[in-house]
């Protein structure tokens, strides 16, 4: 065990996480489908239970996907922006149907697109970007992660209803507190959120928790066991209590000449 397998960086995705494939099944079910029975889904549950971690293991999920393009947006005032960009640097559209030069400067990032036709705005382009790849046969996933009601994000999904009012392959995945999502529900153009599906994510399995830290450490059943409930099944718990463990293994080993981690017994060392 060289390198710490448990993470404490904010949705970072590393060795010890422990999959939730069952608790979002249903998402892969429906987004590979064709025709898709629903193209949003919303991940919901307590801060800390995992939801930032299970859309980022999503996410990679498509992005080896040799037909998907993901375009993972930041909460902000220019997500339309970011979703063009991420398309645009995606190369897997060549527009040849804009006549005047239209241009896009996000983050430092400036690119202009000519053609026959004019796109007098940002979702014009979008829309024009997206019938291209509907054509080719290219799906595109937009994740968004904690999100809540702002203008910027109300906007946003307005925008995102005139896409599959258009019929373009575009499938939404958010994450959120049940109470932001249901807030956004409540204006009365974006309904059809209270509509889409919401898997509340369940604490992680004790026993799965238990089997992690026996194997990583070297520690009995009982001590396990009780590590794991410790956590109460949150995601963010059982990363950080790991992550202690480790790196107290760590400073013992250098206490104890050639005793590798995995033989020292973790409970020991909190």
């Amino acid at each position: 065990m060289s390198q710490n397998p448990f993470a404490v960086s904010f949705g970072r995705i590393n060795e010890s996480i422990i999959r939730r494939e069952c608790d979002v099944s249903s998402i892969f079910e429906d987004f590979n489908a064709e025709p898709s029975r629903n193209i949003v889904y919303i991940l919901t549950g307590p801060r800390g239970c995992g939801k930032t971690v299970t859309l980022g293991s999503v996410i990679d999920y498509y992005k080896e996907q040799k037909n998907w393009v993901v375009a993972r947006l930041s909460l902000g005032p220019d997500m339309l922006e970011q979703m063009a960009s991420i398309l645009y640097e995606s190369g897997l559209a060549k527009l040849k149907n804009l006549q005047t030069e239209f241009s896009i400067s996000f983050y430092g990032l400036s690119f202009k697109v000519k053609g026959d036709e004019p796109a007098t705005s940002i979702q014009t382009y979008l829309a024009k970007y997206l019938s291209y790849l509907k054509k080719k046969g290219i799906q595109v996933l937009v994740a968004i992660d904690d999100v809540a009601k702002t203008e910027e994000m109300v906007s946003f999904i307005r925008a995102y209803q005139g896409f599959l009012i258009d019929h373009y392959d575009v499938r939404l995945l958010m994450t959120g507190l049940n109470k932001n999502i249901s807030k956004l529900g409540e204006d009365k153009t974006l309904t059809f959120l209270l509509r889409a599906p919401r898997i509340q994510l369940p604490p992680l399995p004790i026993q799965s928790i238990a089997n992690s830290y026996r194997s990583t450490f070297g520690v009995s059943d009982k001590e396990s066991n009780a590590l794991a409930k410790t956590t109460k099944g949150y995601a963010m718990a059982y990363q950080l209590l790991g992550d202690i463990l480790y790196r107290k293994g760590k400073i013992r080993k250098s206490r104890i000449n050639g005793k590798p981690p995995h033989q020292q017994r973790a409970i020991g060392y909190l």
